[in-house]
């Protein structure tokens, strides 16, 4: 599988979950190793943003790659790299369960 055809399966998946997603297409006028995904996750009161660096199973993100996604993380995005749809479904469902886990605890008081 090309990496391209990966990115196409996990921008499809995203969608579906409501999520705006898009594919980002680097240029000289932008800056080196931003992730391959830009999506927006519905929840309230906020999307919460995600930034999806694409990689093949076997392969690693670039150093420049990897310094980018701790600068989206460090200004509180959700920033990571994955290697299969599988990893996308799972961090989806982790960011799911604590926002409700989150709006669960606002309406106890705790």
């Amino acid at each position: 599988m090309k990496e391209t055809t990966l990115t196409a399966k996990i921008l499809t998946y995203l969608r579906s979950q409501r999520c705006y997603a898009v594919k980002w297409h680097g240029s000289s006028y932008g800056v080196g190793g931003m992730p391959d995904i830009y999506a927006l996750m519905p929840s309230t009161p906020y999307a919460i943003p995600l930034h999806i660096e694409v990689k093949l199973p076997g392969n690693t993100p670039t150093p420049r790659q990897y310094k980018v996604l701790r600068d989206l993380s460090n200004a509180g995005a959700v920033a990571v790299w994955v290697d299969s749809l599988e990893h996308v479904k799972r961090l989806l469902q982790q960011l799911m369960e604590e926002i409700n886990n989150g709006g669960e605890e606002e309406k106890n008081g705790e």
